[in-house]
Parts: C-alpha cells; sequence; structure tokens
C-alpha cells in the first residue's frame, strides 16, 4: 500500500498563495475587451456584415420611405392638402417596413451572429451561408424575437405613458418651433427616446403608428407649453407603472441579449431549447452582462445624440422652418421628414448589427471565462 506523501505547513501555504498570486495577476475580463474583439469582427468582415445589415436591417425602411416620398409627391402634383394626405403616407410606409422587417429582421439577427461566431473561430465565411444557417434555426429565432419583442413593447408603452405626462417623449411634438430652447428640448427628448432598446420589426412600426396617433390626438396642447412640466403632482399609479416599465427594459435586454448567439450555436432546432440555457447563463453572470449590455447602449446614444440628434434637431428647428416660411408652402417638411428616415434607416442598420455583434461576443467572452465549449 502506498504511503501518504507528507507536506509541511510551509509547503502547503507557499501553494494556496501560489494559486491566489495566479488569479490575482490574472488578466480581468473588462468592458473593453468585448467592445474591442466587436469592433475587430467589422474589420475582419466589413463587406460581408455591412451587405446583411443593409439587407435585413435598412431594406424595409429604405422602400417604406420611398413609397411615403413619392406619395406626398403625388399629393404635392396635385394640390391636394397636405396634412391629410401625411397620416396615410406613413401608414403605407410603415405597413411595406413591417411586412418586409418581420422576416429580413428575423434572418439578419441570425445571419449576423453566425458571422460573428465563425469569424471568431477563423472559419469560412460567406453570406449565403450565413442566410442558409439562420434559415435553419428560423423555429427559435421566431420565438425568441416574439418572446422578447412583447416584453420590450410592454416595457416602452408604460414608460412612454410617463414620458408623455412628462412633456418628455416625441408624441407630444408635431414639429419644433424656431427657437433654441426648443430644439434643445427636442435633443433631450429624442435621447431618451433611443435609450430603450427596439423591439423590432413589425412591433416597432406597431408602436410608431400609436405614438403619430397620440401627437394627432394630445400633442398640440402640449406643444404649446412645453416649460412648464408638470414634475410634481403626477399620480403615484403613473409613476409605479414607468419604474416598472424601465425595470422590465432593464431586465429582458439584460438576460435575453444573448439568445441568438445561444440559438446558433446550439445544435438542435428546438423552438423553446435556448430560453432556459440564456437564462441561466445571464442569471449567472448577471452584473457583468447588465453592466456591459447597458455600457454599450449608452456609448451608442451618446454617439448618436452628438452626431446625428443634434445636428438633425438644429437643421430642423432652424433650416425646414425658415424654408417653409419662405416657400410658403409644407413641401420642406415632408422632404425633410423622408431624407432623415433614409438617413436614420442606414444608421439604425449598422446600429442594430453593432447591438447583434456585441452580444454574441458577450456569449463567446464568458464562456471562455467558464473554460467550456459548451453551447451555452
Amino acid at each position: 500500500m502506498q504511503e501518504a506523501i507528507y507536506h509541511p505547513p510551509s509547503f502547503r501555504l507557499r501553494r494556496v498563495y501560489a494559486r491566489l498570486r495566479s488569479k490575482a495577476f490574472a488578466k480581468p475580463l473588462i468592458f473593453a475587451d468585448v467592445l474591442q474583439h466587436t469592433l475587430a469582427v467589422f474589420v475582419k468582415q466589413p463587406v460581408t456584415l455591412l451587405t446583411c445589415a443593409l439587407v435585413c436591417f435598412a431594406s424595409g425602411a429604405l422602400l417604406g420611405t420611398l413609397i411615403y416620398a413619392l406619395w406626398n409627391l403625388v399629393v404635392f402634383v396635385r394640390n391636394d392638402n397636405y396634412f391629410t394626405a401625411v397620416p396615410t403616407a406613413l401608414a403605407a410606409q410603415w405597413f411595406v417596413q413591417a411586412a418586409i422587417g418581420a422576416f429580413t429582421f428575423l434572418v439578419g439577427r441570425g445571419a449576423v451572429t453566425w458571422i460573428t461566431l465563425r469569424t471568431a473561430a477563423d472559419q469560412p465565411i460567406s453570406l449565403g451561408a450565413a442566410f442558409q444557417a439562420a434559415l435553419r434555426k428560423w423555429r427559435p429565432l421566431l420565438v425568441s424575437s416574439v418572446i422578447y419583442g412583447a416584453l420590450i413593447t410592454v416595457g416602452i408603452a408604460g414608460l412612454t405613458w410617463l414620458l408623455r405626462e412628462l412633456r418628455m417623449d416625441t408624441s407630444n411634438f408635431r414639429w419644433m418651433r424656431n427657437d433654441p430652447n426648443s430644439v434643445l428640448n427636442m435633443v433631450v427628448v429624442r435621447a431618451l427616446g433611443a435609450l430603450p432598446p427596439e423591439p423590432g420589426s413589425p412591433l416597432s412600426e406597431l408602436y410608431a403608428q400609436v405614438r403619430f396617433g397620440l401627437s394627432r390626438q394630445g400633442g398640440a396642447a402640449y406643444v404649446v407649453s412645453t416649460a412648464q412640466t408638470p414634475w410634481h403632482g403626477l399620480p403615484p399609479v403613473l409613476v409605479l407603472t414607468g419604474i416598472t416599465s424601465a425595470l422590465l427594459l432593464v431586465l429582458t435586454e439584460t438576460m435575453l441579449c444573448m439568445r441568438n448567439a445561444i440559438i446558433m450555436r446550439a445544435h438542435d432546432d428546438a423552438a423553446t431549447g435556448w430560453l432556459r440555457a440564456t437564462l441561466v447563463l445571464a442569471g449567472q453572470q448577471f452584473g457583468r452582462v447588465l453592466c456591459w449590455r447597458w455600457a454599450s447602449r449608452l456609448i451608442i446614444v451618446a454617439l448618436l445624440t452628438t452626431f446625428v440628434v443634434l445636428p438633425t434637431s438644429f437643421q430642423q428647428g432652424v433650416g425646414v422652418s425658415l424654408m417653409i416660411r419662405t416657400v410658403r408652402a409644407y413641401w420642406p417638411y415632408a422632404l425633410n421628414t423622408a431624407v432623415y428616415s433614409l438617413a436614420a434607416a442606414l444608421v439604425g442598420a449598422v446600429v442594430f448589427a453593432f447591438n447583434t455583434v456585441f452580444d454574441a461576443q458577450m456569449l463567446l467572452t464568458l464562456n471562455a471565462t467558464r473554460g467550456t465549449n459548451k453551447d451555452v
């Protein structure tokens, strides 16, 4: 029988110290690493990723905006009433976007995630193969999109209810007045509107239609006195609904942000097999995922506010107002709306692709930390 080897206490203490020292000096996981890996994917696959984003995330919006512009052009040529034509033109635009986006967004999420995972593994990539991989996973992608989109829509609806009463939602305004306070107010309102995550097409178009209806019913009264924001005296149920909705948005985005990556890594095509794995991983790493995901969103919102929202709001508040008074017609407003929608579609496609790549990189980073090659 082999005798046990005796180690003196000093030896055991040195071994424990060595383990603690190796962990202390090991490279920690930080947000900058995930962000760097995300940008590296765009550097390695710029054409494939941007083409996929343009086809899947921008095609519906681009076509819908062109329909909106042509519709208004016909109205102006016929000298019809501009104000009666806009609701119909926007409804047609949103219907086209929803009909196309319901399919393309589903495929785009899976395709961009597949490209990210293959890039990280240094495997060959083609756009056709990415679309085929996404189509094979259409069932879990559809179920995940419905669950995520429904929760995000409920959260945004409750938050919008509170923001409307505070006059800090875009549905409170028909257009901006030509003064610095109005422009600055719209910049803040649009920045707040960009912070919550999008539910994705077609729910995004449904939400836009509801907000447009709200702006026509109650927005005119609010825009008269935007400086008198009713911060005090809000009903408790309204405040509670707004806070609960904000928490729902944060929790949903944190717990389900890696769903696409888990679906595309799974070996089976079960419609709900991804849910448990997603919740378990996000729950185990909740603090880290929460900080990483929302830090990424804050950076994107800051960039959009600085380089898109601020100059656009200034141009709309000053330039468009001046053109309308000069030509004594409202066609500059419709033209500006169409141009703004086209630019927003292109920028939004890149942002949506970036978020999808970032979520996949989070999964890869967390799995590497846990030392596992499993599909969770």
